[in-house]
């Protein structure tokens, strides 16, 4: 007899204010978090989970384990004006390397570019140049490469990095990758 998957663990759910706490641990034990804002204490946390969650502009999602604490995020902020909206999303330490963020953000992009969801046109996507795993993330998300922003932003060194950005539309193929339940609130 054929064994039966265990059911998906993982899932995504809307960001809830109580998230403050678990995004303050992942800014603080994770690296590379200093280009996802300035979270070094609960108030600051509190007000990057209000910002992510603050109404139709910022659309925030928790990538949430079977306890459905927070491990990681994917943010869309909405220009509804041009039916467009900018991705954005992280992982903390522990769960990197997994896939989750990959499935995260294509099953976030889908419903975003889908008339059941956001109803967008097109979803950008940025990154530094030198992060390897994030470009892998987008194109796995189905975001093709459009261009090089260059020396778009101030290194740590004090040098200055390329940006690539990405771009999905809403009639682009669907990617080939494993989605995640989304949980209403």
């Amino acid at each position: 007899m054929a064994r039966k998957a265990a059911p998906e663990s993982h899932h995504l759910r809307p960001l809830r204010a109580d998230d403050a706490a678990a995004v303050l641990r992942v800014f603080e034990t994770s690296p590379g978090m200093d280009r996802q804002g300035e979270v070094r204490d609960l108030e600051a946390a509190s007000a990057y989970v209000n910002l992510l969650s603050s109404g139709p502009e910022h659309r925030g999602w928790a990538i949430a384990g079977d306890d459905d604490a927070l491990i990681g995020l994917v943010a869309i902020d909405v220009d509804e004006s041009n039916r467009s909206g900018a991705v954005t999303y992280w992982m903390g330490e522990p769960d990197r390397g997994r896939g989750l963020t990959r499935r995260a953000v294509a099953t976030i992009a889908d419903w975003a570019l889908s008339e059941d969801g956001l109803d967008l046109d097109r979803l950008d996507l940025e990154h530094v140049a030198g992060d390897r795993h994030a470009g892998n993330v987008a194109r796995a998300a189905g975001f093709l490469q459009e261009g090089t922003l260059r020396e778009r932003l101030l290194a740590p060194d004090g040098g200055r990095e390329d940006v690539l950005i990405y771009g999905r539309l809403a009639d682009d193929p669907l990617p080939i990758v494993a989605r995640l339940v989304m949980r209403p609130a």
